[in-house]
């Protein structure tokens, strides 16, 4: 069965890491991935796919021009649609249907929404989103969601929303289980020993919120000067993010450490995770980080789904900097530990995503 996954870009993004996890572990004499993208980059997890047998198409963005955009997955289809079984579009909304619109012109009837998120970042994309939807259910013969959020998102008052199913982002849970050892190595490597160590792992835009945690983040070294923030990732706000923590006068204390391969290492030299974010679907970062054994400190915007531990603390953004640090500054003595076995842990296990969504693409062809 051949599948076209239809993503952004291949950048270390939790949606794109969801959809390595399922290329990495899935029966791939079975199941064979391609990947239809729009972006010219060739970093993240680029060649990775092409190592694991999967080509890759590169299109426009939309920021590159409508038409030319149109254009250019119009003419994908017309080209390739033949050669695939079915489509898995990942997506944050519906501003554009544009892939599966001409995925189904061009004769691919198995088409898998999958929606990663639980809002946009400009009305402009909202009232675009509220309009396709409507349409949502007259193209796609499969629905699923992160959460319940990103499904009421995607599927609400529509006729999708009854057929629509969650799927947990699966992950190696042995990967990200706590190891002291590690813990102490990735420590030493950062010379962060003595530190108390404050994580985020994120691309840098709008929806995270880097802006917020940075100033919560002073108003922490307020309260202990032996504070220290990682904060992992890259994207477009990186440098803004960069003078902002020259202009709090924090800059010394916070190290931007760019894409790494090595999260699930640096989640062990944490001491806890503050995730401010204005939206999420359910975030990658948040469940290894719970995996872990790491402490959370979200926004109350962030999904309960999103919570597998009992080390998960939702916090208002209505709430001010100097009271987000002073709830966090409860945990600055406590001693790292490793997450509890529990029902809810092992529903993101990969087994499980991997079984859920074998099972569906089997369906979609009645295999």
């Amino acid at each position: 069965m051949k599948i076209l996954q239809i993503t952004s870009s291949l950048k270390r993004n939790g949606t794109e890491t969801f959809i390595m996890n399922l290329f990495r572990n899935i029966n791939r004499h079975d199941f064979i991935f391609d990947f239809l993208i729009f972006s010219t980059d060739k970093d993240g997890f680029y060649d990775e796919v092409l190592s694991l047998g999967g080509k890759i198409y590169s299109l426009p963005t939309r920021k590159k021009g409508f038409w030319n955009y149109v254009k250019g997955i119009r003419t994908f289809f017309k080209e390739h649609a033949h050669e695939y079984d079915a489509i898995h579009w990942h997506g944050s909304s519906f501003s554009s249907i544009a892939p599966i619109y001409y995925a189904k012109k061009y004769g691919i009837t198995n088409i898998i929404i999958h929606s990663h998120s639980s809002n946009c970042a400009s009305f402009h994309n909202i009232i675009l989103h509220k309009f396709n939807r409507l349409f949502i259910p007259n193209i796609a013969s499969t629905f699923l969601a992160c959460s319940e959020k990103a499904l009421e998102w995607a599927y609400g008052n529509t006729s999708a929303f009854s057929k629509a199913k969650i799927i947990y982002n699966g992950l190696p849970l042995n990967k990200f289980a706590f190891n002291q050892n590690s813990r102490t190595l990735k420590r030493k490597d950062l010379n962060i020993e003595s530190s108390f160590v404050i994580g985020h792992v994120g691309a840098f835009n709008t929806i995270k919120n880097h802006s917020f945690l940075l100033s919560v983040f002073k108003e922490i070294v307020k309260l202990n000067s032996n504070a220290i923030l990682l904060c992992v990732g890259e994207g477009e706000l990186l440098n803004k993010m960069i003078s902002l923590s020259k202009e709090l006068e924090i800059d010394e204390k916070v190290l931007f450490l760019g894409r790494r391969d090595d999260v699930a290492q640096l989640l062990q030299a944490m001491d806890i995770m503050i995730m401010p974010s204005l939206f999420e679907g359910l975030p990658y970062a948040l469940i290894e980080a719970q995996a872990s054994g790491l402490p959370v400190f979200v926004s109350s915007t962030i999904s309960e789904s999103s919570k597998i531990t009992e080390q998960f603390f939702p916090i208002s953004l209505d709430e001010s900097p100097e009271k987000w640090a002073s709830i966090i500054s409860n945990y600055f003595n406590a001693s790292r530990t490793a997450a509890k076995n529990n029902e809810r842990l092992f529903k993101f296990a990969i087994e499980n995503t991997i079984s859920e969504i074998t099972a569906i693409y089997k369906d979609s062809l009645n295999i």
